[in-house]
């Protein structure tokens, strides 16, 4: 059985598609690739071996038709199950704005490489914007931090009036996908995920080399994070989306403190990690 899981960046490809390749025995794992040439290899009609193949939507958008020949089982790496991942937006641009610190520094290898000590602040100058909004999250909003981080980095995090409605449209234009919410997947509501692909889903407690991305694996954390400047804002961002995700809640939690596990030390994590995406693009949305 192969299977193509594909969702936007950060909604959790990664651990969904780790499970589901770790549930069929002596599965192949593919991650990300970009080219059309990966799924039109001749090897794919001649094995029998299955593989699970993760591939991130935004990778595509330049290549629609070929993003639209592999989903339809027009090249030569065949799909038995195709899903597509559904995650609340709003924890979606959290956990993108936290994971932006590694394509940004990644981008800037060549200009940091005689200057350690340079890179070294501006990472600490990065984090430091992170600490504040935990020390005080009621405090300080997203759309400041976004401020700061254009201000100080000229990083265009948050493109205002510009909303990203493809993969929305996507999902809802191709029936072939079945949709599978984050939410439920990690509250471990799989019944209907395993019904469609016809086996028991096994835990993944590690990620591999993948690890490093992880965060939370959590849900709402938006609430942790929004101010009410955040939601009146948000809200009529995210408006055009009500057709594919439920944005009923806009409530706020009233923790006084972020844990920095899932904040500032995550990006010391990711930073210490050594792997380099040059190719990386600086985009937020």
């Amino acid at each position: 059985m192969n299977v193509l899981v594909m969702g936007l960046s950060k909604t959790g490809t990664t651990v969904i598609s780790k499970t589901i390749a770790n549930s069929i025995p002596n599965s192949d794992y593919v991650v990300e690739p970009k080219e059309i040439i990966f799924f039109e290899k001749l090897k794919y009609e001649q094995s029998s071996k299955p593989v699970v193949v993760k591939v991130i939507f935004e990778h595509w958008n330049s290549k629609p038709r070929m993003r639209n020949a592999v989903l339809y089982n027009e090249a030569r790496l065949k799909f038995d199950k195709r899903i597509c991942i559904i995650r609340d937006p709003r924890d979606e641009m959290i956990s993108r704005l936290y994971y932006l610190i590694k394509p940004y520094f990644d981008s800037k290898v060549e200009y940091y490489k005689e200057n350690q000590a340079e890179k070294e602040q501006a990472i600490e100058k990065w984090i430091s914007i992170f600490r504040e909004k935990e020390a005080d999250p009621r405090k300080i909003s997203i759309l400041s931090m976004c401020k700061r981080l254009m201000e100080e980095f000229k990083v265009v995090v948050l493109p205002k009036n510009i909303l990203n409605t493809e993969y929305s449209d996507f999902i809802s234009n191709h029936t072939v996908l079945f949709r599978l919410s984050y939410e439920d997947f990690i509250q471990g509501n799989t019944q209907e995920l395993e019904k469609y692909l016809g086996i028991p889903l096994r835990t993944v407690k590690n990620m591999g080399t993948h690890e490093y991305t992880r965060r939370s694996e959590g849900m709402n954390n938006w609430k942790k994070y929004f101010t009410e400047e955040d939601v009146i804002y948000f809200k009529q961002y995210f408006s055009n989306l009500a057709g594919v995700y439920s944005l009923n809640d806009w409530e706020l939690s009233s923790d006084k403190q972020i844990d920095p596990k899932h904040g500032s030390e995550y990006l010391q994590r990711l930073m210490a990690n050594p792997v380099a995406e040059k190719k990386s693009k600086l985009r937020f949305w």
